[in-house]
């Protein structure tokens, strides 16, 4: 069509159209013509063509007359196989997006010859070649049941002086090309691939015309360029259809996205409806009821499955017809009807909805499924096409209450499980909306409208499964051999899409236990927990019974799965076990049960502790066997068998606790160690953590830890910048969930760290970076994947499945103690949970240990000798590769002997210490006159002494005399110290003894009275590994071996005059 005239605005055929023909006048002897203005002729097609000429005016009759004209008219622009009147401008690119762009099919107008393009489409190229678009259409409406389409936008139109101005409002900004044009190149090797879409505008379907410039220069355009001008896009190619689906309540379907924002996610097992809006303009959707819906599973596979344009003919829509079984119609079928016609979308124009029957996802978190639309003659599989897909949401959310604080009634909310012991309930929300300007919601998807059953599984402490990759035609993995749920998936290590699956299949395959669980144990007793909801929808879904006020117990601390079931059999029972759904994962703090620490007796102590949540509000108390935690509202006495505040100085500190004192506990973090996170790089299942410090010095693989929100930058954004959107990301990296009922509290759900290799040494030793781990959390590349940074690169972490108290713990005599942790909570601490127990006593006893003396009348000043032979057998002294250190305590100073320092007859300053990183050579020659050993090879060198301050514990009104005490040290190098057996040669005979060493040194004698035969110094072995979690030889405080050194004779009492000795020389010892 054309304008009629100058001035008329109508349209009529151009000349030649539909087969019309032109006549022709004769101007001469040798030229016959036609002048063809108003209308003018004007070819909808690029292309070649021919004409034809009959001389009788009639293409009918004697066709011999008829000829072709040996002319060819090269007409550039578009064509497609279309043949009917103005089908060019009708024919359509399909291209759809999810709400918020979330998702945004490839979007394109290709027409390449060669590489690609769609089929039957071509182009009669002529220079240059460029697409562009016109204004988005107008919006259809729907007023009482009177449907008005969308005023459509045409090409530009030199003639009628009308351009098109195309739609940028809904696109990202970009440029055109040439970047002061109006299109992008397209032609037999380009095309057109359109912006990306704006997420805060991505609401709604639109329809744009496609536009062509076939190498035109318009005499409205001033430049001398072709297709640089709006003006110059003339040729119609077609309809550019952007297609959306909306998720909507199954009741609210016709408000759905116009009242209130869609859902972005639905939910296992919960009913949900769809909404397709039909791009505005009247010739999207059909108003007939043969339209109908096909839903595919998702192909998966990344590069290997390339997703085509939708109008393409390989698009899966197209070639699929297997329906997934993972999405159902409910009620089935329709009205009782048979067929498909549940499947159409109804009759509007405007959208179509399916919501009656509703449908409901069979899938598990992260699924997804295809959706495809055909608005008629739907036998025929290449009239479909994508519109959009259905994703389940990801994880659910956990609330913190059963119902709305606030809520008016009888039965009052009640708060969910967060310690072990501590009655409380688990409630999961739902049913949350987007803010379309700040992205998804973490919580957005439907609410829920079923009654459902729960199941908790043991995530990381019930080793009941086998190894991550074991062989399953093996014999099934021993006891000693089975791992945790978390350790079986590999999730430990890398949060992959296949190990959250199987999450999933752990739901429906675990057993329910009534150990752990002191509530939903078991099937049957799961029914006294269902979650009663619906058929109304409802964003809680709270597991505590029909009344909504049944609490339960864990008895076990650890993080489970909350596995939800929603298809319920008549019995209340979960109808199937695939049936079970995983929905999140839920912490309940507390120490790990049945711990066992053995410290040894006259050392200052710390109590480690594994187990789940710590913080530094946490504290422990000691009690005695016969006691329970839980006793007096949980808050039991304290035994008084052991001191705090130790060493005790200058008889002030190190005391007994009082009857209900907490002991203070901390966790290692960056305020304590000062090493701080510099950066983070992101990968798809994991990411790598690099840090200020020596991090592997400080946490083991394996560790759990938090990061500090405050110190975290996501996109340059501090946390009080951050939408719900973003706090979503920042909640994975951190180990910090906000309720979303109550979004100010927050819940722990920690990371793990693990060690990067960094070499294999040639003897097999695996080397690891000092000052980088992994942290078992990833994105996916692409442009939604999130940037984080920390504030001045210092950011904040602490670990969270250890605790120790403060090293300040000293008991004197054997004792077996209780353990109990505690948390602050309801104002005070409360103890709910039961550690183990702790167990101090002497270690493995030396062969021997003395002390002899060479002056024994009391307050004598002369030398004396401690003797020490360690047990012949003990291979820690030459088999490990760490130094060891010999501890020697003076255990009174002032009662039974004082050391003096070299020949001066006087004591160290009880103020004065040496730490083991000065410890040097001088030292020794300070503290000892000389070192003897029965060893063939000499005394070992040592690497150097060090020793600690006077300390003196404080006395309470009903305990007896507090002595003083100090400790000296002897540091040896690696297989460089002790021995457990000597070689001895006596003439030409070499044989193998126990060995002795000996130690001389000044001392001040004391009242030695054999009647209680008194411990005057205790000897002890130790490896000199870094203190902490990371041992090189033995867990921390283990003492290889303890020596009691006592005197064999007793001390005299003081005479006048005594005789007092300057020196003793040590003879060599009689076998």
């Amino acid at each position: 069509l054309t304008q009629h005239s100058s001035t008329d605005p109508m349209l009529v055929a151009s000349p030649l159209a539909s087969g019309a023909l032109l006549r022709l006048s004769s101007e001469s002897t040798t030229m016959l013509q036609s002048l063809v203005s108003w209308p003018h002729l004007v070819f909808m097609r690029g292309g070649i063509y021919k004409l034809c000429y009959t001389p009788d005016g009639s293409v009918i009759g004697d066709t011999w007359r008829n000829n072709i004209i040996p002319v060819d008219m090269k007409v550039i622009g578009v064509f497609s196989s279309c043949r009917t009147d103005d089908c060019l401008f009708n024919e359509r690119w399909d291209c759809y997006f999810s709400y918020r762009a979330e998702k945004v099919s490839p979007c394109t107008v290709d027409f390449r010859t060669y590489g690609g393009g769609r089929n039957g489409w071509r182009v009669e190229s002529g220079g240059i070649s460029r697409v562009s678009w016109s204004a988005a259409w107008s919006e259809d409406t729907f007023v009482f049941g009177n449907f008005s389409a969308g005023r459509q936008q045409r090409c530009s139109d030199v003639v009628m002086g009308q351009y098109i101005v195309p739609e940028t409002g809904r696109f990202v900004n970009f440029s055109y090309n040439p970047p002061g044009g109006a299109g992008f190149d397209a032609g037999a090797s380009t095309f057109l691939s359109l912006p990306a879409l704006r997420p805060d505008t991505a609401v709604n379907s639109f329809s744009m015309t496609a536009c062509y410039c076939p190498n035109y220069d318009s005499p409205a355009d001033a430049t001398p360029g072709a297709c640089d001008h709006t003006s110059e896009f003339i040729q119609p190619i077609g309809v550019i259809y952007y297609w959306t689906m909306r998720i909507c309540d199954p009741n609210e379907g016709r408000s759905c996205g116009v009242v209130s924002p869609p859902f972005m996610r639905i939910l296992p097992q919960q009913p949900f409806a769809l909404r397709l809006q039909c791009p505005p303009g009247g010739t999207s959707c059909s108003g007939g009821m043969e339209n109908r819906l096909k839903l595919l599973p998702t192909i998966t596979g990344g590069g290997e499955f390339p997703e085509y344009p939708v109008w393409d003919s390989r698009e899966q829509c197209k070639t699929e017809s297997d329906e997934t079984d993972q999405i159902t119609y409910e009620p089935f079928p329709a009205n009782g009807t048979s067929g498909d016609g549940h499947k159409s979308g109804g009759g509007r124009r405007d959208y179509k909805l399916w919501s009656s029957p509703y449908l409901v996802g069979m899938l598990h978190l992260e699924g997804k499924v295809e959706v495809c639309y055909c608005d008629a003659d739907c036998v025929n599989p290449s009239n479909f096409f994508r519109v959009g897909e259905i994703v389940v949401a990801a994880e659910v959310g956990l609330a913190r209450w059963t119902q709305p604080i606030g809520s008016t009634g009888v039965i009052q909310p009640i708060a969910t499980l967060e310690f072990v012991t501590k009655a409380g309930s688990v409630t999961l929300f739902a049913g949350m909306t987007s803010n379309i300007t700040e992205g998804m919601h973490p919580h957005d998807s439907v609410p829920w409208r079923r009654k459902s059953t729960l199941k908790l599984v043991s995530y990381d402490d019930e080793k009941i499964y086998a190894p991550y990759g074991w062989d399953s035609s093996r014999r099934p993995p021993s006891s000693s051999q089975q791992v945790t749920l978390e350790k079986s998936l590999r999730l430990d290590r890398s949060s992959t899409a296949e190990g959250r699956a199987g999450l999933d299949t752990a739901c429906g395959t675990a057993a329910f236990n009534s150990v752990l669980i002191n509530g939903p144990g078991s099937a049957d007793a799961a029914k006294e927990y269902l979650a009663w909801v619906g058929p109304e929808p409802s964003q809680y879904l709270p597991f505590s019974g029909k009344e909504n006020d049944q609490s339960f117990v864990v008895l076990a601390a650890g993080i489970y799965v909350v596995c939800y079931c929603s298809i319920l059999d008549d019995k209340q029972l979960c109808a199937q076990s695939s049936y079970y759904n995983q929905a999140t994962k839920i912490m309940i703090k507390g120490p790990r049960p049945g711990q066992e620490i053995k410290l040894p007796l006259n050392f200052v102590v710390r109590l480690d502790l594994e187990g789940w949540g710590f913080t530094n509000q946490d504290s422990i108390r000691l009690i005695s066997m016969t006691q329970t935690c839980a006793e007096n509202a949980n808050d039991p006495k304290s035994v008084r068998s052991f001191r705090l505040g130790c060493p005790g100085l200058g008889g002030s500190t190190c005391r007994q606790p009082e009857e209900k004192e907490d002991v203070g506990v901390s966790v290692v973090s960056s305020n304590s160690t000062d090493i701080y996170i510099e950066s983070i790089v992101i990968g798809e299942s994991e990411s790598t953590l690099a840090f200020s410090g020596d991090i592997a010095a400080e946490l083991l693989d394996g560790d759990a830890v938090t990061l500090e929100q405050t110190s975290i930058l996501l996109n340059g954004r501090t946390h009080a910048q951050w939408t719900d959107h973003e706090r979503g990301f920042v909640s994975r990296l951190s180990g910090y969930r906000n309720y979303p009922d109550e979004p100010t509290v927050q819940r722990m759900l920690w990371n793990r760290v693990s060690y990067i290799q960094k070499s294999v040494g040639s003897n097999g030793m695996v080397e690891y970076e000092r000052r980088k781990l992994t942290i078992n959390v990833g994105w996916p590349q692409g442009p939604n994947m999130p940037e984080f940074t920390f504030l001045n690169r210092s950011g904040g972490w602490a670990r969270r499945n250890r605790l120790q108290s403060h090293e300040e713990i000293k008991v004197d005599r054997e004792a077996l103690m209780k353990i109990c942790w505690a948390t602050h909570d309801v104002g005070r601490q409360q103890y709910y949970g039961t550690a183990g127990t702790v167990r101090f006593e002497n270690p493995q006893q030396m062969t021997d240990a003395g002390v002899h003396l060479t002056a024994r009348l009391h307050g004598s000043v002369a030398p004396a000798l401690i003797s020490f032979s360690p047990r012949r057998g003990q291979r820690v002294y030459r088999d490990y590769h760490t130094p060891v250190v010999v501890r020697i305590l003076f255990r009174d100073l002032h009662g039974l002997l004082a050391p003096l320092a070299g020949q001066t007859g006087k004591g160290l300053p009880a103020n004065e210490s040496v730490p083991m990183e000065s410890a040097s050579q001088a030292i020794c020659g300070k503290l000892f006159s000389e070192m003897w050993t029965n060893d063939d090879a000499g005394f070992p060198l040592p690497l150097g002494c060090y020793y600690g301050l006077e300390y003196t514990d404080f006395r309470g009104a009903d305990e007896p005399f507090q002595p003083a005490y100090r400790e000296y040290f002897i540091l040896f190098d690696a297989k460089r110290g002790l021995k457990d057996i000597c070689t001895k040669t006596e003439g030409s005979v070499t044989r193998q003894v126990n060995c002795v060493y000996q130690l001389a040194f000044n001392a001040r004698v004391g009242a030695i009275d054999l009647r209680t035969n008194p411990e005057i110094v205790s000897i002890h072995t130790q490896c000199a590994g870094r203190s902490g979690y990371s041992p090189v030889c033995c867990p921390r405080y283990i003492v290889i071996e303890f020596g009691a050194g006592r005197s064999p004779l007793p001390a005299l009492p003081a005479k006048e005059n005594a005789t007092e000795l300057g020196r003793v020389e040590l003879l060599p010892l009689q076998q």
